[in-house]
C-alpha cells in the first residue's frame, strides 16, 4: 500500500515507502535522487523542480533566479532612496552603481536594507552600523560623496578594524577588551580579561604575562619566555615568533632575519637589538644601538636627527640627505656615494623619517586626515594646510587629540556645520580656540576678531545680571554707542586692542549704576557731591568718568563729572645701567632665542611699546642695498647694526609655536601660539621679564634718553610717534621745544 511505514530497500531506514523500485519498496528521498537530471537552463545534475514548455527539466535554482533577481532589484531600489536622503548633491547613477556592487545578492541586500530600516542617519557616521554599511559607504565615497561617513569606534573613534560589539556598538579589538572588565581571580583587581583558568575565573593580561607555569622555552633562542606562537618545531616567543625578512642587519651587516625596523627603513637582527654602546654622534653611553653610520654606532635620537637632516651634495649639487655611512665621509647622498637608499617614505618616495608603516610623518599625517574627513569639503583644504607646514609631526599630535577629532568629524560627516556659531556652541576651550584659528588659516572658515566676539559676549553676560530694567537700557545703550564704537573704531585704526580698558569701562558704569540704585538716587538726580561720595571709595571707581561724560551728553545726567587725575611724569629706571648691559647682551648671545633678541632690542634700542612690536608685520621690514629699514609708523626707519642682521636672520628662519598650520603663511614677524595670530605683549613681556626687564619702566627710560639728545622732529621720526608726543618726552626730558610743534605745523 502507497504511504505504508516499512523499511526502505536502498537506504535501510524506517520510514513511509512512497515508491517502488528495482530493488523493492523506496521512500521518497531515494525515489528524488534516483530521477536526477541535467537542468536544461544552467546544466547542473539536480533534482528537476518543473519541466519548460518543451518539456526539459528546470532545477528549483533556475525556477527561482529571476524572482530572487526582481527581489534583489526592488530592494536595491528602496536602499537608493534611503542613500539618496543621505547624498542629494550625488548623482543617482552613481548612488545605484555604488548600491549594486555592495548589494548584489538577496543576502546582501537584505542586510543592507535592514541596516538602513531606520532612517539614512546609520550612514552619517556613528557607532551602530553593521560591517555591510562600511563597504557601502566605501563606495559611495569612492563616487564623490561627501556627507557619508564610516562608522566609528565606540571608545577611540577610529575608523579602522571595528571587529567587535560592546552593548550593540562597533569597537576595536582593544577599546572592546578594555570594555569588558572582571575581578581577576589572581590579582583581585578590576581588569580586562585576558583568559581564564581552570575553574572558568577571569586572568587579566598582566596576571597571565607574570604566571611562571605559561612560560616554557623557546626553541629558537632557548630562554624562558611567554609562549606567543606554537610552530612546528616548538614553542616560540614573541620575538622569536614573529615572520621577518631575511635582510642585511643595518647595525652589523650580517643577512640575518629582522628582528625589528623591517618597516622603518632600519632593520636589525636579533642580537644588535639588545646591543648597547657609546653613542658616536653624542658620546652618550650605554645607549641602545639603532644603526651603524660609519662614525660608529649611533643611538636612537641620533638616528632620527640623521634621518631629517638635508644638505647640498657635493656631486649633484642637489639638496639632499647626506648619507652617514659613507667611509670616506664625504658629504654625498646615497646615490653618488654609491649606497643603497636608506629611510625612504613609501609613498612620497621622499628621503625622510619613517614615522608609520614605512610612511613618513608628512604621509602618515594625511593619511589620518583621510580617514577623518573621508571625502567631505573640508577635506582638500585642510589636508594643503596642516600636511605643508614645516612640523607635520606637532599637527599630527594635535590632531590625535579627542576634541579637534571630534569637531572635525562632526564636521565631515555634516552633524555640524562649518562656521563661527557652530564652535560657538560647543564648550569653550583653548583646544576649540586653537581648532578655530586652524580652520581660519586653512580657509575653511572666515576671519574675524575674535577679541571683538568675546567682548560682546561679555557685555551682554554682564548687562544680564543688572536686576533693573531701566537701568540695563541705559548701560545697554552706554556700552552700544560708545564703549563698543569706541573699540570698534581703534581696531580699524590700529588692527588689533586690548579689551581690558573697554572692560573696566563697563565694570565702572555697571557699579555706579548700582550705587545709585543702593542709595535711591536716580541718574538724572545725581549731583556732584553724590560723585565725591562715590570716589570715596576704591580708586577704581574713577573709571565711570567715560560713563558720566556720556550721560551728560545724551542729557541723562547734568553738571556731574570726574577731574581726570594729572599725567605722572614717567621717570628713568633705577637699573639704566643693567639695561644697558642686557641690549648688550641681546646684541652678541648667540645662545638666547632670537625672538627675544630682537624683541629686547627694538625695546631697548628704540623704545617700542610691546604692543607694536607684537604687531609688526613681515612686510614691514623692507631690506634693500642701503640696509635694513623698518615701519614703527608713516615713516620707515634705517636700523642699525645688529638690530638689523638679527632682523634678517629671523625673516630666513620663522618663529613661533603655531606648528599646526602653514607658517609659510604668517604675516606676523612673531607668530604667537595660535595659527595665524601674532604673539600677544602679555606673552612677549613674560619673556623679556625673564631677563629682568620691566618692559614699561625699561620704554620710559629709552625715551627720555633718546630725548635728552635728539630734536622732536628726528625722535618722531626714529620711533614713529606724533610730532606732539615727541615734544612732549622732549620737555619731560628737560629740553624746552614749546614752539616746535607749531612751527613744524606750518611747514
Amino acid at each position: 500500500m502507497k504511504g505504508e511505514p516499512g523499511i526502505c530497500a536502498r537506504c535501510d531506514r524506517e520510514v513511509r515507502l512512497r515508491a517502488t523500485g528495482p530493488e523493492g519498496r523506496i521512500c521518497s528521498a531515494c525515489y528524488a535522487r534516483s530521477t536526477k537530471a541535467e537542468c536544461s537552463r544552467c546544466g547542473d545534475v539536480l533534482v528537476p523542480h518543473s519541466r519548460d514548455p518543451e518539456g526539459r527539466p528546470v532545477c528549483k535554482k533556475c525556477v527561482l533566479r529571476p524572482l530572487v533577481a526582481a527581489e534583489v532589484a526592488a530592494t536595491q531600489v528602496r536602499i537608493s532612496a534611503v542613500v539618496r536622503r543621505a547624498e542629494p548633491e550625488l548623482e543617482a547613477a552613481a548612488i545605484n552603481d555604488a548600491v549594486a556592487a555592495v548589494a548584489h545578492n538577496i543576502r546582501y541586500a537584505g542586510r543592507l536594507e535592514d541596516a538602513l530600516a531606520d532612517g539614512h542617519e546609520v550612514l552619517l557616521g556613528g557607532s551602530v552600523a553593521p560591517p555591510v554599511v562600511d563597504r557601502l559607504v566605501l563606495a559611495l565615497q569612492a563616487a564623490g560623496a561627501t556627507r557619508v561617513a564610516l562608522p566609528t569606534c565606540l571608545g577611540c573613534g577610529t575608523t579602522r578594524w571595528l571587529t567587535q560589539r560592546v552593548d550593540g556598538l562597533r569597537a576595536c579589538n582593544w577599546c572592546a577588551i578594555k570594555a569588558r572588565v572582571e575581578l581577576c581571580g589572581g590579582c583581585g583587581k578590576d581588569a580586562p580579561v585576558s583568559t581564564r583558568d581552570a575553574d572558568g575565573l577571569a586572568v587579566c593580561y598582566r596576571c597571565r604575562f607574570t604566571d611562571p607555569e605559561t612560560f616554557e622555552v623557546c626553541v629558537r633562542c632557548h630562554r624562558l619566555r611567554h609562549v606567543t606562537y606554537r610552530r612546528p618545531e616548538g614553542p616560540l616567543c614573541g620575538g622569536c615568533g614573529r615572520l621577518h625578512p631575511v635582510v642585511a642587519c643595518s647595525v652589523c651587516g650580517e643577512v640575518r632575519p629582522a628582528a625589528s625596523g623591517s618597516t622603518r627603513g632600519a632593520p636589525k637582527c636579533s642580537s644588535c637589538v639588545r646591543r648597547r654602546a657609546t653613542c658616536s654622534a653624542c658620546g652618550k653611553a650605554d645607549r641602545m644601538v639603532t644603526m651603524m653610520f660609519a662614525t660608529g654606532p649611533v643611538c636612537s635620537n641620533c638616528h632620527k636627527k640623521a634621518q631629517a637632516a638635508t644638505g647640498v651634495c657635493g656631486v649633484c649639487g642637489q639638496r639632499r640627505r647626506i648619507d652617514p655611512r659613507d667611509p670616506q665621509q664625504r658629504g654625498l647622498c646615497s646615490d653618488c656615494a654609491g649606497l643603497e637608499p636608506w629611510s625612504v617614505c613609501s609613498v612620497c618616495r621622499r628621503e625622510d623619517r619613517i614615522y608609520e608603516a614605512g610612511r613618513c610623518i608628512a604621509c602618515t599625517l594625511e593619511l589620518r586626515l583621510m580617514e577623518l574627513l573621508g571625502s567631505s569639503t573640508i577635506r582638500d583644504p585642510l589636508l594643503d594646510s596642516l600636511v605643508g607646514s614645516d612640523q607635520p609631526r606637532a599637527a599630527l599630535r594635535w590632531l590625535a587629540k579627542p576634541e579637534p577629532q571630534a569637531i572635525l568629524g562632526a564636521m565631515a560627516r555634516g552633524e555640524m556645520a562649518s562656521t563661527h556659531e557652530a564652535l560657538d556652541e560647543r564648550p569653550s576651550t583653548a583646544s576649540r580656540e586653537h581648532l578655530r584659528q586652524v580652520l581660519v588659516v586653512a580657509g575653511v572658515l572666515p576671519d574675524r576678531n575674535e577679541q571683538l566676539v568675546r567682548l560682546e559676549a561679555w557685555v551682554t553676560e554682564q548687562l544680564g545680571a543688572v536686576e533693573s530694567s531701566d537701568d540695563r537700557k541705559v548701560l545697554d545703550a552706554f556700552a552700544r554707542w560708545w564703549v563698543m564704537q569706541r573699540y570698534r573704531r581703534r581696531i580699524e585704526r590700529v588692527g588689533r586692542a586690548s579689551p581690558s580698558h573697554a572692560r573696566s569701562k563697563m565694570r565702572a558704569a555697571i557699579a555706579f549704576m548700582g550705587w545709585l540704585r543702593a542709595h535711591g538716587i536716580s541718574l538724572g538726580d545725581c549731583t556732584q557731591a553724590h560723585i565725591e561720595l562715590w570716589l570715596a571709595g576704591p580708586p577704581g571707581r574713577a573709571s565711570a568718568r567715560d560713563f558720566l561724560r556720556w550721560a551728560c551728553q545724551r542729557r541723562l545726567a547734568h553738571d556731574i563729572d570726574i577731574i581726570r587725575r594729572p599725567a605722572t611724569t614717567p621717570g628713568r629706571s633705577e637699573d639704566a645701567d643693567q639695561l644697558l648691559v642686557t641690549a648688550r647682551r641681546f646684541a652678541v648671545d648667540d645662545s638666547l632665542p632670537l625672538v627675544d633678541r630682537v624683541a629686547g632690542l627694538l625695546l631697548l634700542c628704540y623704545g617700542q611699546q610691546l604692543a607694536r612690536v607684537a604687531r609688526l608685520k613681515r612686510d614691514d621690514i623692507v631690506i634693500g642695498a642701503a640696509g635694513t629699514s623698518i615701519r614703527f609708523g608713516p615713516i620707515e626707519t634705517v636700523l642699525a647694526d645688529p638690530v638689523d642682521r638679527l632682523l634678517g636672520e629671523l625673516l630666513a628662519r620663522p618663529q613661533g609655536k603655531a606648528t599646526t598650520g602653514a607658517p609659510d603663511r604668517s604675516q606676523w614677524l612673531f607668530p604667537g601660539a595660535l595659527p595665524g595670530r601674532p604673539i600677544t605683549p602679555d606673552a612677549l613681556g613674560l619673556r623679556l621679564g625673564s631677563y629682568g626687564i620691566d618692559a614699561r619702566t625699561a620704554r620710559n627710560t629709552v625715551l627720555l634718553d633718546l630725548a635728552a639728545e635728539l630734536a622732536p622732529a628726528f625722535l618722531a621720526d626714529l620711533l614713529g610717534m606724533q610730532t606732539t608726543t615727541a615734544v612732549r618726552w622732549v620737555r619731560r626730558a628737560g629740553g624746552d621745544w614749546a614752539a616746535y610743534a607749531a612751527a613744524r605745523s606750518r611747514h
